[in-house]
């Protein structure tokens, strides 16, 4: 197969119209009663093979799917033009062999028939997937669905076309009319109705999980709780332009080159910039990976204090390379890696946090940058979307959070049963609404718990701040 999936689906188109062409002539040279004309077969078949080809190529280099249409999901975070535009290329490849299925196959007369043709074009292309890449659902489902809405779009212009002598035959009832343009509708309704759904008000009200164990019934605080509302800012998912992207964080870590679109999936799809040892991976979601692979270690190495990795990876994120001017230090880890030439040596994780106008974003924005026991950067990678200031909203005072929290509400890091607490903080801090990808303002209260077992834990209490 070739790399380019539109070349792929074309070469393979060419190849079953002539296979096809000059087997339909043969049996026509011989007598055989053919349904239709070589030309009208050839037509067919070129059309479903390089329909079946596009859609194998789209999964090429991914994970498994099993679950179609998952894109959905995160319409907030990749926004709509990414999912339909995916949506397209799997339902649109084969819709125009559906379109021909009852010319070829004068019996297909009815909505039943062509759904048995849908379902083995789902399966051939099910199977295909599975045997050249990986089972992706998104892909049969697809071809099911063209199939199915090529017929429908068939019987709704025979309509309009009842003396065309090409729509002479088959003969359609008018339930087959009416269940084949439902078909059609059902399809463009469900897309309706997603986006309906989806796009009900500016926010969506936040759901942080709680867990199952309550929080003790004897806790005390040891700070104030401020009794006055106030107000936040909020963030909403910024749509992100790859090459831009890519381009833009190369020139924050000293690259040159310019981007170049890598093909993948329209949900996965990235732009790369290259140069030398170093190279950025820029995905559509805003996601991305500075990776450094010229290091050669001497030795396994011996590591600088941790705190001066810390101030290292505060250094970088002020490069320009991310959406915030301000990240803290979540978490500082070693371990080892292999350097270019495969030899072990020591390196140091450093976990950053992204800070908004109103305090930490937790649980999101997470930025990892790893160095080797010398400070040489070996990656960065950025695990979240962009998000870009969006308004400011009321948010509730600390003390109605905090009566929320021992009342059920929000969510603890209290994962073992406790008999006591004592709080010893509170601050603003941001939550990920996932449904309409924004940051909203919740208030994190910090203290230290009596574990039944008379152990102590640190736990963090999260209550949603923004006043719907």
């Amino acid at each position: 197969m070739f790399e380019n999936t539109y070349l792929n689906a074309a070469v393979f188109a060419v190849g079953g119209f002539t296979v096809s062409f000059a087997i339909a002539l043969a049996l026509k040279s011989r007598k055989h009663k053919l349904q239709a004309s070589p030309l009208t077969i050839a037509t067919f078949f070129g059309l479903f093979v390089g329909g079946l080809a596009f859609e194998v190529s789209m999964a090429r280099g991914l994970d498994p799917v099993y679950i179609p249409f998952m894109q959905w999901t995160r319409v907030r975070e990749i926004g709509y033009t990414a999912v339909w535009i995916s949506f397209a290329k799997n339902v649109l490849p084969l819709v125009p062999a559906g379109f021909l299925i009852p010319k070829v196959f004068k019996k297909c007369d009815k909505l039943g028939k062509a759904t048995v043709f849908a379902l083995l074009a789902a399966a051939i292309t099910a199977l295909a997937t599975l045997v050249f890449h990986n089972f992706n659902a998104d892909c049969a489902v697809g071809a099911f669905l063209g199939i199915l809405i090529g017929f429908g779009l068939f019987a709704f212009v025979k309509l309009f076309f009842v003396k065309s002598k090409f729509f002479a035959e088959p003969q359609m009832s008018r339930k087959t009319h009416i269940g084949s343009l439902a078909v059609v509708l059902a399809v463009y309704l469900a897309c309706v109705a997603l986006i309906a759904v989806d796009s009900g008000g500016e926010f969506e009200k936040l759901n942080i999980f709680t867990p199952d164990n309550p929080l003790p019934s004897s806790i005390t605080m040891d700070v104030s709780l401020v009794t006055e509302r106030s107000s936040g800012m909020t963030y909403k998912t910024a749509q992100a332009d790859a090459a831009q992207g890519a381009e833009k964080v190369a020139v924050a870590f000293g690259m040159s080159g310019s981007a170049q679109s890598v093909e993948d999936s329209d949900i996965q799809r990235r732009a790369m910039v290259i140069d030398g040892g170093k190279s950025v991976n820029y995905f559509a979601t805003g996601e991305w990976e500075y990776t450094d692979n010229s290091f050669i270690a001497s030795g396994e190495g011996v590591l600088l204090p941790l705190t001066e990795y810390e101030k290292m990876a505060v250094e970088i994120t002020k490069n320009g390379s991310l959406p915030f001017n301000q990240y803290s230090v979540d978490d500082v880890s070693t371990g080892k890696k292999k350097d270019s030439e495969g030899n072990l040596a020591n390196s140091v994780s450093v976990y950053m946090l992204a800070n908004g106008a109103n305090g930490t974003i937790q649980g999101s924005c997470e930025v990892e940058i790893i160095f080797w026991y010398d400070g040489t950067v070996y990656s960065v990678n950025k695990y979240s979307a962009d998000f870009e200031e969006f308004k400011s909203v009321a948010i509730i005072s600390q003390q109605e959070a905090w009566e929320l929290a021992i009342s059920g509400g929000g969510a603890h890091t209290l994962w073992a049963t406790a008999v006591s607490a004592n709080m010893t903080s509170v601050e603003p801090a941001y939550w990920l609404e996932e449904i309409k990808g924004t940051l909203q303002p919740i208030w994190m209260f910090s203290g230290t718990a009596v574990k039944e077992d008379g152990g102590t834990a640190d736990f963090k209490v999260f209550v949603p701040a923004m006043v719907y």
